[in-house]
């Protein structure tokens, strides 16, 4: 069963193909000498549609169209067609510009949270870590006076016969952050391990996953780690941290 951020991110990604769609629509259309009034009770209906799922603020960048122009969108002279096309036009822009944002927006959110802990967890980490829980509590430190929105071990995720639970959560971003240690060779060989049977579990709950390997000078080849595991699983990024 998805999550509601999970199924919250596909029907936005769902909005945006179907502005996508009515823009290439209109597109083709000669100005002029279309009735774009059945464009126009598209746009509406699929602008209320936004309005429910994203929320009353998405008002501002999808302005409701007339019904004159719904109702008349062939009537007039042509300088009246030729606006009535030009308004369509230019609201339909907006709203994909509006919708490309807002999908958009997660994913530049994600990327900066990543960057801010890869660039800044070895300077706050005083003395070696013994074990995961010791990383996490400097990311848990790092990212709450950062100002992010995140649980940490608050979410358990079935999975086949078991249960498994990632180390922070950020629904409003539809992500989890796993967090692993690195102390040895042998440890090394089972974090492939643990990694790929986490993969499956978390991707039933979350779009995108990360992984964040805190390595204490065990891992030689960095890029052959992380592309191995990110391959195949485009929802998936591995960030490698050196003490």
């Amino acid at each position: 069963m998805k999550s509601k951020s999970l199924q919250r991110k596909n029907e936005k990604d769902i909005l945006l193909r179907m502005a996508q769609s009515l823009q290439n629509g209109i597109k083709a259309q000669q100005k002029g000498m279309t009735d774009v009034g059945p464009y126009a009770k598209q746009y509406n209906i699929l602008r209320e549609r936004i309005v429910n799922i994203l929320g009353k603020d998405s008002e501002t960048f999808t302005p409701e169209l007339s019904e004159n122009l719904v109702k008349y969108g062939w009537s007039g002279n042509s300088a009246t067609r030729v606006r009535y096309f030009d308004e369509i036009t230019v609201a339909i822009n907006q709203m994909v510009s509006f919708l490309e944002m807002n999908v958009r927006d997660s994913l530049r959110i994600l990327t900066n949270l990543e960057d801010f802990v890869y660039n800044n967890l070895r300077k706050s980490m005083i003395e070696k870590p013994t074990e995961e829980k010791d990383v996490c509590d400097i990311i848990d430190v790092m990212l709450t006076c950062r100002g992010y929105v995140f649980k940490r071990e608050k979410i358990l995720i079935p999975y086949s016969s078991k249960s498994f639970k990632p180390d922070f959560t950020f629904d409003d971003l539809s992500a989890c952050l796993e967090v692993k240690l690195c102390k040895t060779g042998e440890k090394e060989k089972e974090l492939v391990d643990e990694i790929n049977a986490d993969i499956p579990a978390y991707t039933t709950k979350f779009e995108n996953v990360t992984f964040l390997v805190y390595d204490l000078g065990v891992i030689r080849d960095i890029e052959s780690f992380r592309k191995d595991i990110e391959m195949n699983n485009p929802r998936i990024k591995v960030i490698i941290v050196k003490h």
